[in-house]
């Protein structure tokens, strides 16, 4: 076990060379958000027990963990089957692809069962590339199959008739494997796996046979194998040899003569004799029903466990709750029904509340069951928990009932919380002495603390009449969470179960996801641990920052250093430099020292008083290792704001903000609305706000619509803004609202500039010649050019009926007035005039897309991204097809270098969920393009990915993506953070970025 400090590190860097005549470019991927793993730690995503062996050795379970197993390549981003051997320590995939050996079927899978020998393992999954030549006449629906872990070969046990190959064509329930592996258990509405199956939609009931591959109705009319149940039949258990199979359902067509008079019934299948028996039925007429819940099957399939609310089961029943359940036990051998939550003053009469069935031991002579009932304990009882359920064993040979759930020390008290018992054959060792169940109580081991508020898992000792903490912190008796429905118990009283608390000491796992541990007296042991080291990716959520030069990125609560390859925990608790903090790293300053944070944690700074429990904004100094409050009371600078407060900018050296707020009091005499959000300008030097989005007449009275920062000019004077307020100019009239029959009346924003120094703000979006009327347009983006003289923006026009037809303007700040910044250019007819991408530095050069026309070879009526050049008035079709500059292929502008040299753009086809598209860099000079994503074991494989920021000189690009192509190991089904990089860049410190890699593949 590594007892070593994580170190954030970058998983990969994989270089391609991407031939792009007359130079080769070259293209580096770093994934950032990611944790590097060192062996015996816990594993990197969810695990969940579904099956052991009897003996324990064997452990079956679905992980999200991407490196349990050297050798196979995990990167599909769902839950994949595994086999532990605690024997050995070694982990076995089981849900492997036929298509691409030594990786992970394409698509989710679940295990389900394992046979005694561990060599056979029952699973369902949704995959496709399982067994070579598949056909699923229904994508995307859970199939059962059947891995066998010698041959290492996968059986579809969901198969049509006569078609091996074929799946079932709705989804299948995958429930119970024979003792030997040789037959399973499942449930469908398929209508292509027996003849005639397509006649009904109600579920039915298979048993698979490995050895011959058929698969058998079992619910069916007597004496008619091929007629299916008239009503949904589900998959309970098997026997250990498969003989007696254990099924619940509603169909009143599985036993001749049946007189139904309940919606649910249980079933025992002979599948020697091809003949289904009653089970939950009357003692005075076993053809008539009783209704019930099938909960445990004995291996030899002689006992049945059941609950049903009808005491006829039995003769002479009598019913002590008003009709609610009671549990019973079924012998197979003459037919006898016993009442197991009955009254202690009555064997005849049930418990005075409802009872629940969990768990019989090998023999059904010890039957372990929940209920809320006060009566049934042999021994006084004192209820301990306010008529919430308790846990109880009834042993039918001596004929007690014990109460299991009791407080230490007290075995006629209790417990102090609910408590539920689990239904499964695993929950009970055979012999019936070790059972496990789940509890809020606190009081049922001695010196337990408990303070999680939660369900924790304990483990009975019939023998010691006591409970025990399973989910405990190590050796000691303080609770931490378990996992109940993944809790499994051997035949010698050792746990296995998943919780998602760090429960094993000698363990490092910090990221709160679930994990395998084993509970045999001792100590916790952590099961799935890494075997090897390996860096996975964690997940960023597709939020953080670059600087402009491309070396540094704030994520999550780190800052990542291109230089170091090394993220450095910086939202952390003040004086706790390892301790993290609940606060965002949002944006760092270009030389890395000071980083904007943003969250609702009240510790990153020393002496602060932060008692609003909203969002506030610091400032971390990493020289001096600090953080300051900055969304401060006026006049109190360690008095966090009355409200959320956000981050929107900060300048290059650290000093200046804008915050949006709904705070009444981060500036001094402030009044007015603060529904939303308002703009604030906070100067570090001055040690106060001002207020941006203030009425007309009131700098410090706030409007009733707030804002929403666009740009800033370096120095933070100037800003662009949007806003629906009426009061921020004088006489302003507004022409974009309107009314929704739905939502009434819909108030548009308006684009506005504002100068710090005037303390004025002026409205950008006016009709021509009238410089308080808002135009009957929306604003969607904004760029500030270069010299404050003016802004270029998308506006389009808004209404109920209109279509969107987005136009670029340039605002001319000298005379006020507003022109379309595309005019001039030659344009086909067409209204989509364009949507503004970005603006070089010198305000020269437009990026932009557009549906429009601005080359004769755009004919395809789709997106794509046009580069202009206002001086010329030349437009540049950027998203052309390879070797053909003119011939337009769709796609999507995004950024252009400070220079206009560089554009990145994204090509389709785009991702159906995130609208992301395959990212290119096309350079204006040289006139080609070098696709920037790709799959990292196929650089022709275009991976979708979304740009969040560019470098200034567009060389280097912060992405995020759900995908998991880009790198391995990347288990966490949540967008991560690449840096792409075209190499070979320098620094202004003069490092210089290139080819770390010991391996790189050429690109046609």
């Amino acid at each position: 076990m590594s007892s070593m400090q994580r170190r954030w590190i970058f998983s990969c860097i994989s270089p391609f060379l991407l031939a792009a005549p007359p130079a080769l470019a070259q293209v580096e991927l770093q994934r950032i958000s990611e944790l590097q793993f060192a062996p015996g730690d816990a594993a990197n995503g969810d695990s969940l027990a579904a099956a052991q062996s009897p003996d324990g050795r064997f452990v079956a379970f679905s992980s999200l963990a991407t490196s349990l197993q050297a050798g196979v390549a995990d990167e599909n981003g769902w839950e994949d089957v595994l086999v532990l051997d605690r024997q050995t320590g070694l982990f076995d995939y089981v849900s492997l692809s036929a298509a691409a050996p030594g990786r992970t079927g394409n698509r989710a899978s679940s295990a389900v069962a394992i046979s005694d020998d561990g060599r056979w393992v029952l699973f369902s999954s949704t995959a496709t590339d399982l067994v070579a030549g598949a056909s699923f006449p229904l994508q995307s629906a859970d199939q059962a199959y059947l891995f066998d872990r010698v041959a290492r070969t996968t059986q579809l046990v969901s198969h049509a008739l006569g078609s091996p190959g074929t799946a079932a064509n709705r989804a299948v329930t995958t429930v119970a494997l024979s003792a030997d592996g040789r037959y399973s258990l499942i449930h469908s509405t398929a209508g292509n796996l027996v003849a005639g199956g397509g006649a009904s939609v109600a579920s039915q009931a298979y048993l698979f046979d490995r050895s011959s591959g058929d698969l058998r109705l079992i619910s069916h009319a007597p004496g008619a194998p091929a007629t299916l149940g008239n009503g949904a039949t589900t998959g309970v258990a098997v026997s250990f040899d498969a003989r007696w199979v254990l099924l619940q359902s509603v169909a009143t067509n599985l036993v001749a003569g049946l007189t139904d008079s309940f919606n649910t019934d249980v079933f025992l299948y002979d599948a020697a004799t091809s003949q289904c028996h009653l089970i939950s039925r009357n003692a005075a007429n076993p053809l008539q029903t009783t209704g019930g819940t099938a909960r445990g099957l004995t291996s030899d399939g002689r006992y049945v466990l059941l609950d049903s609310a009808n005491v006829g089961m039995f003769s002479g029943g009598i019913d002590g709750n008003g009709g609610e359940n009671d549990v019973f036990r079924w012998e197979r051998l003459g037919g006898t029904v016993l009442l197991v939550s009955r009254s202690q003053a009555d064997p005849a009469t049930g418990g005075n509340r409802h009872s629940i069935g969990a768990a019989m031991s090998l023999d059904g002579r010890y039957v372990y069951y929940s209920s809320a009932a006060t009566n049934v304990a042999t021994l006084p009882f004192t209820d301990g928990n306010g008529s919430g359920r308790d846990v109880y064993l009834r042993d039918l040979q001596s004929g007690t009932t014990t109460l299991v759930s009791h407080a230490a020390g007290n075995a006629n008290q209790g417990g102090n919380g609910a408590t539920r018992a689990r239904t499964s054959l695993r929950s009970i060792s055979a012999d019936g002495r070790f059972m496990i169940y789940a509890s809020e109580a606190t009081d049922l081991e001695a010196g337990m603390t408990d303070g999680n508020a939660e369900e924790d898992v304990f483990r009975y000792d019939r023998d010691a009449n006591g409970s025990t903490l399973v989910s405990r912190f190590g050796a000691g008796p303080e609770a931490g969470t378990g996992e109940l429905a993944s809790a499994f118990l051997d035949g010698s009283g050792v746990v296995v179960f998943a919780s998602e608390e760090p429960l094993d000491p000698a363990a490092v796992d910090e990221r709160g996801q679930f994990d395998l541990f084993a509970f045999s007296g001792g100590a916790v042991e952590l099961l799935t641990g890494m075997p090897l080291d390996s860096k996975v990716a964690l997940g960023s959520g597709a939020r953080g920052t670059l600087t402009p030069d491309g070396r540094f990125v704030a994520w999550g609560r780190y800052l990542w250093d291109r230089r170091t390859a090394d993220s450095e925990l910086v939202a952390h608790v003040a004086g706790s430099p390892g301790t993290p903090a609940n606060a965002d790293a949002l944006e760092a300053t270009p030389d890395g020292r000071f980083v904007a944070l943003s969250g609702t944690a009240s510790d990153l700074a020393a002496g602060v008083s932060d008692t609003n429990g909203r969002s506030d904004v610091y400032l971390y100094d990493r020289d001096s290792d600090s953080a300051t409050l900055i969304s401060h009371r006026a006049g109190s600078p360690s008095q966090a704001a009355s409200f959320d407060t956000f981050f929107h900018w900060l300048s290059a050296d650290g000093n200046k903000f804008v915050l949006g707020s709904s705070a009444d009091d981060l500036v001094a005499g402030q009044s007015g609305p603060t529904q939303w959000a308002n703009l604030f300008f906070y100067d570090r030097a001055v040690g106060n706000a001002e207020l941006i989005s203030h009425h007309h007449a009131s700098l410090t009275q706030t409007t009733e619509r707030g804002g929403n920062l666009y740009d800033a000019s370096p120095d933070g004077r100037y800003l662009v803004f949007e806003s629906g307020s009426l009061g921020l100019i004088p006489g302003f009239v507004d022409h974009n609202d309107y009314f929704d029959d739905k939502f009434g009346i819909v108030q548009v924003a308006d684009l506005y500039f504002y100068d710090r120094v005037t303390r004025q703000a002026t409205l950008v979006s006016h009709l021509p010649g009238l410089p308080a009327e808002g135009a009957a347009t929306t604003p969607v983006d904004a760029r500030l050019a270069a010299g404050n003289t003016a802004i270029f923006y998308t506006s389009w026009t808004i209404t109920p009926e209109a279509s969107l037809d987005p136009k670029i303007y340039r605002w001319d700040r000298a005379s006020n007035s507003n022109q379309l910044a595309l005019a001039g250019l030659a344009l086909a007819p067409c209204n989509d005039h364009g949507v503004l991408a970005d603006l070089s530095a010198d305000g020269r050069w437009l990026l932009f897309t557009s549906k429009c026309a601005f080359v004769p070879g755009d004919t395809n009526n789709v997106d794509d991204a046009y580069l202009v050049d206002r001086q010329t008035s030349q437009a540049l079709l950027v998203s052309h097809s390879p070797g053909n500059p003119a011939t337009a292929a769709g796609g999507r502008a995004d950024d252009l270098s400070a220079d206009a040299r560089r554009v990145v753009y994204s090509s389709p086809p785009y991702n159906i969920l995130s609208n992301d598209g395959t990212l290119n860099s096309y350079d204006r000079i040289t006139q080609q393009t070098t696709r920037l994503t790709f799959a990292y074991f196929d650089p022709n494989l275009p991976v979708p990915a979304g740009l969040v920021e560019a470098s200034d000189d567009g060389t280097s690009l912060l992405v995020a993506t759900r995908e998991t192509r880009l790198a391995p190991f990347d288990p966490n089904l949540d967008a991560d953070l690449f840096l792409v990089a075209l190499t070979g860049q320098m620094f202004a410190d003069g490092f210089e970025s290139g080819n770390t890699s010991a391996w790189s593949l050429a690109l046609p």
